[in-house]
């Protein structure tokens, strides 16, 4: 049995999505392809990237609890 034609707009269920970016757009490299090529920085200053890491979330966070808990003071203040 002969199958019919199908209209343009009519769905199939064995359509493949399109490729949203076309093979001749040079795709972006893993984030781990570049730190390998970075091994000499990383064996040459490892201890003070580790501790700049670790100096700076703490800070973050010390602003951020500090900052909550002065704008929940103040709340309480206003409503009081």
């Amino acid at each position: 049995m002969a199958s019919r034609p199908r209209s343009a707009g009519e769905a199939t269920s064995r359509r493949v999505p399109a490729d949203p970016t076309p093979a001749s757009v040079a795709q972006p490299a893993p984030i781990t392809v570049g730190l390998m090529g970075l091994t000499d920085v990383f064996v040459a200053n490892g201890a003070a990237i580790v501790i700049t890491l670790v100096v700076s979330a703490v800070l973050g966070i010390c602003v951020a609890g500090f900052t909550s808990q002065a704008l929940a003071a103040r709340k309480r203040r206003r409503a009081a």
